[in-house]
């Protein structure tokens, strides 16, 4: 990790046609839960995937200030999730298949010390571009 850098995550997977979901999200717990990663990842960003779900793993990366869930294929946002990410100032979840939020989530939200921007519309080199900076 090079000093005074923010640790950086981008998983994309754009123009990948035959990503398997099941093994994409075993590999993202992985590497989320691996030591070079948790408790130093700052930003997230997780786009373009056909996840349905947010790996459980991202709901302990408490670092993160930044979380960029856009372009995927998600149903709803994590349960009891982001209690635990303390430091997260910015959700982005646009362009998913969420249909609805789970009670108390907005809650959660309008709970947090700081400012935040959370943006929500309906509507690495594995098999995907991964950049850790």
């Amino acid at each position: 990790m090079i000093e005074g850098r923010k640790p950086q995550l981008t998983v994309n997977c754009l123009g990948q046609v035959d990503v398997d979901r099941g093994q994409l999200t075993n590999q993202l717990n992985s590497l989320l839960s691996s030591s070079l990663t948790y408790g130093h990842v700052t930003s997230l960003s997780i786009t373009n995937t056909p996840l349905t779900q947010v790996p459980r793993s991202v709901c302990r990366l408490t670092t993160l200030i930044q979380l960029h869930l856009d372009n995927n294929r998600l149903t709803r946002l994590p349960d009891n999730c982001f209690t635990n990410l303390t430091a997260l100032m910015s959700l982005s979840a646009t362009r998913n298949s969420i249909s609805e939020l789970q009670d108390g989530l907005l809650t959660v939200f309008t709970n947090w010390k700081h400012s935040h921007i959370i943006s929500w519309v309906k509507s690495v080199q594995w098999f995907c571009y991964v950049n850790q900076a």
